[in-house]
């Protein structure tokens, strides 16, 4: 099959099955020469391990520090629980006893499952009213090499910025809504230029929503795909399951401006992936 390459740049206008926590003792953090984000001498107030099925073997432990950090120790993540990140689940803990979360730091050697979908989606705020989610650093220590299926991995996250410069995506074939609804970015996604996309085949709603809504006042943010491969890339199927057309609502309302990306550029080669007009905004 032939490839083609989606060569553009785009800017983006001023907008658990299962997964379980369980207490545990808290144990010495063993990172390596990895940075970390938690401070010397911050203090554990809060505790506990993830599991899948009640089987906690090789899962990683999480422990919320007493300067606002969450912090994933090495190991594995569960799965995705009600389409939305199984990390809500200590997010949701803090809560309750009105523990402000303002981190979550992948302490070491994190690896995602190969089934992500929804790994890092619809991250709780901790507190009422907050717009953003707690932010997510060391994003390094994530380790998605093994991840064939991203499908809204990042939807909704509340991130002011997303880091994927270090992600292995060699092997995903499902990016579907990967990006979609993070419209509160201030500085967008970095490290898009090497994601690997060759084995993707469905990449509807990836950039939905996307870049920042004009009501928030931030700046614009670059989309650079460039690089990306969409040789391989076939009809799609929608949130709800139905067949959908390849790239199906992939830019939906996502604010790209016609000075940027001039309307005449989607002919080719984006225009056999369309059968719907971009809803361009000025």
């Amino acid at each position: 099959m032939n490839k083609k390459i989606i060569g553009l740049t785009l800017m983006a206008g001023g907008l658990l099955v299962g997964a379980q926590v369980t207490g545990y003792l808290p144990t010495p953090h063993k990172f390596g020469s990895l940075p970390v984000a938690k401070a010397a001498t911050a203090e554990t107030i809060l505790s506990g391990q993830f599991s899948q099925d009640r089987d906690s073997t090789g899962y990683s432990a999480w422990n919320l520090t007493s300067d606002g950090v969450l912090h994933i120790e090495p190991g594995k993540l569960p799965l995705q629980s009600g389409k939305a990140s199984p990390l809500n689940q200590a997010i949701s803990e803090a809560r309750d006893k009105n523990i402000p979360v303002k981190n979550i730091s992948f302490d070491g050697h994190v690896v995602a499952p190969a089934d992500s979908s929804y790994l890092l989606a619809e991250l709780l705020p901790t507190v009422s009213g907050d717009v953003y989610a707690p932010q997510i650093k060391n994003w390094q220590n994530l380790d998605v090499s093994g991840v064939t299926n991203m499908r809204f991995f990042l939807s909704n996250s509340h991130q002011k910025s997303i880091d994927v410069s270090s992600f292995d995506t060699s092997n995903v074939t499902d990016m579907h809504g990967m990006f979609a609804g993070n419209y509160r970015f201030i500085d967008g996604v970095k490290g898009i230029d090497h994601l690997k996309t060759s084995k993707v085949t469905d990449m509807g709603e990836m950039f939905s929503l996307y870049g920042d809504n004009s009501d928030t006042g931030n700046p614009p943010v670059d989309l650079d795909l460039s690089n990306f491969d969409v040789g391989n890339v076939t009809d799609g199927v929608g949130r709800f399951g139905a067949p959908k057309s390849r790239l199906h609502r992939c830019f939906r309302v996502a604010g790209l401006k016609p000075s940027i990306l001039p309307i005449g550029s989607l002919r080719h080669p984006l225009r056999i992936f369309l059968k719907t007009p971009l809803p361009f905004q000025k």
